[in-house]
């Protein structure tokens, strides 16, 4: 009765508001861009009198301050994004551009690990996840979960900060929506390698004095994303590019490393060929190696090579040899040795939208992030 009006679930984009009525002249209003999760309030509309066939245009308007609304929001568009360098193609570091978010994680890897950034001093396991409306959190994880998608799949990020309505709730931490790009009625596309090597860094100072050469340092992420219009022969959707769109995105990131150093004690070449007569304890007492058919020490420490089963020596062989000493002097262990393992990472998404009518749209989206850990590392 007022002439207030509210449109709920606007997905993001530019739009225009007409408006009509029988002896009043058509308003116009272009240009308005909706954010995500964005409270967009319009300038007072006013009728004047006259043709609605005669129209009046707005195409810029005063800022728009949402007063029945105290909540506060920052968002970052897709130019933002794309110009925003991120630690490791992580895109929960586009978090730590905005004001008011501590981001005190250093790793820079993507799914589980990626930190828990604090958003304006709230508990660290108070913060929600949404990717496109709908709430991707294992809600018994303080961090937000493994879902990884590719920075160059997402179109806008829109964090909820403080102050926001009751309709964003369950977390008091704040709230990062995440919007997955769509396609168009025109295929687009990009691709991209990153590559780091160590034959393109400079070495270290101390590194050249010393002769010491670059350590190795190698990463490949490639990847590309691509959308258009669906088009199915033999249906309308082969004629009009605006009825069906698709857009899929993939990213492949494959780490390898090494563990850290593992110690062991290993058989050394004496004890092979059962010269035992060096084999002391951790404070230098012999240990002493007794005959099972007499129950007395072998003598010297050493068993006779024809006391020494063959099956047990090959055995004892597979084991590697003694590669370092004890520093210590403690003789805790006698071997070294870091294990490679790899991390394969590949990231999918594929989104399918289909504008319905003018007043409702669906969305169909898949998503898959694979990861594992293969080698010696493996969990």
């Amino acid at each position: 009765s007022n002439g207030g009006f509210t449109f709920t679930n606007v997905p993001p984009g530019n739009y225009t508001l007409r408006v009509t009525q029988t002896g009043f002249k058509t308003y116009e209003q272009k240009a308005i861009n909706v954010g995500a999760v964005e409270r967009v309030a319009l300038s007072e509309i006013r009728l004047e009198v006259g043709d609605v066939a005669t129209s009046v245009e707005v195409v810029a308007s005063a800022a728009r301050v949402a007063t029945d609304s105290s909540d506060r929001g920052v968002a970052i568009n897709t130019t933002q994004i794309e110009d925003t360098v991120t630690k490791g193609r992580n895109f929960m570091m586009l978090l730590s551009t905005l004001p008011g978010v501590q981001d005190l994680n250093q790793n820079d890897s993507r799914g589980w690990g990626t930190g828990s950034p604090t958003i304006m001093g709230g508990q660290s396991g108070q913060k929600m996840l949404v990717l496109d409306g709908a709430v991707s959190q294992d809600s018994g994880n303080r961090d937000f979960g493994y879902i990884a998608p590719s920075v160059d799949a997402i179109s806008e990020v829109k964090v909820m900060m403080s102050n926001f309505n009751a309709e964003y709730g369950a977390r008091s931490g704040g709230q990062m929506n995440i919007m997955i790009k769509s396609g168009t009625n025109e295929f687009h596309g990009s691709g991209y390698y990153f590559l780091r090597n160590e034959a393109l860094n400079a070495n270290e100072f101390f590194n050249n004095k010393l002769g010491v050469k670059r350590p190795r340092y190698k990463y490949h992420n490639p990847g590309g994303t691509i959308g258009g219009p669906l088009i199915i022969p033999g249906t309308n959707f082969n004629k009009d590019h605006n009825k069906l769109f698709w857009f899929f995105s993939y990213d492949y990131l494959n780490n390898k490393n090494v563990t850290n150093p593992n110690r062991y004690t290993m058989p050394t070449a004496a004890e092979r060929a059962g010269d035992f007569s060096q084999t002391v304890t951790t404070t230098g007492v012999l240990i002493p190696i007794t005959d099972p058919q007499t129950g007395a020490p072998f003598p010297g420490n050493k068993i006779p090579a024809a006391r020494l089963d063959r099956t047990g020596v090959a055995m004892m062989n597979l084991f590697p040899l003694p590669n370092t000493t004890d520093p210590t002097g403690q003789r805790q262990f006698n071997a070294e040795f870091v294990n490679p393992y790899e991390q394969p990472r590949h990231d999918r998404i594929l989104r399918v939208d289909w504008p319905v009518s003018s007043k409702a749209t669906a969305y169909v989206r898949l998503l898959s992030g694979y990861y594992n850990n293969s080698g010696y590392g493996q969990i």
